[in-house]
Parts: structure tokens; C-alpha cells; sequence
């Protein structure tokens, strides 16, 4: 069995503290996981910054579950919308856009 969707946010000030604080989460959360018979993917889990700040969101916090260094990225997939670091809708957009793109461009060819 698998946790799906499975989401911490943190916030905080300092991204060291915020660091610490969610390695020691992850702590937590992998005992639960083991007592709940769940298991985590760690191919599919990775972090992502949120910050106005360029120099944050480009950092590589090292997070780890069950010895697993955890992958940082600059976006992800979130119940159906893609967000990236920089909380901009351009991502999300562009995704859109080709998916209807697609659709139009299958239904002319489909009418001629």
C-alpha cells in the first residue's frame, strides 16, 4: 500500500530552521508510515522552496526519509495544478495551453 498525496508545508523565516524542523517531521512521519503498513515512493517525493527570494528557492536543503536524500525542484503537480517556486501561474498555464492546443489542433484535422 501507498500513501498518495502525501503533503508537509513548513514555513518559517530561516530555511536552515525550517530545514531542521521538517527532517525532524519526516522522522516522524516514517514511523507512521511503518506502523500504518504504508510505504513512500521516494522516486515520486521531492521538496520544493516557495520564496520571492532567487538566492531560497535555487538553495539544495538536504532532506532526508530513511536515509533518502530527498530531491528539491523548481515545480511540481498538486491536485491538478502545477505550481513552481516562484507561486506563478506560467507553469500551470502553458500545460493548459498545450492540452487545449492539442484538442483544437485534433479537431480540424478530424473535420477535414
Amino acid at each position: 500500500m501507498y500513501a498518495d498525496d502525501t503533503n508537509i508545508f513548513i514555513s518559517g523565516n530561516n530555511i536552515d530552521e525550517m530545514t531542521n524542523n521538517l527532517n525532524n517531521e519526516l522522522k516522524f512521519l516514517s514511523v507512521w508510515f511503518k506502523a500504518n503498513r504504508l510505504s513512500l515512493n521516494i522516486d515520486k517525493t521531492h521538496t520544493l522552496i516557495f520564496s520571492l527570494n532567487s538566492n531560497d528557492r535555487k538553495r539544495n536543503v538536504n532532506l532526508k526519509i530513511n536515509d533518502c536524500l530527498i530531491e528539491t525542484r523548481d515545480k511540481t503537480t498538486f491536485l491538478g495544478i502545477t505550481m513552481n517556486n516562484r507561486l506563478g501561474w506560467d507553469d500551470h498555464n502553458y500545460i493548459i495551453y498545450q492540452t487545449q492546443s492539442s484538442k483544437i489542433n485534433r479537431h480540424f484535422k478530424e473535420s477535414f
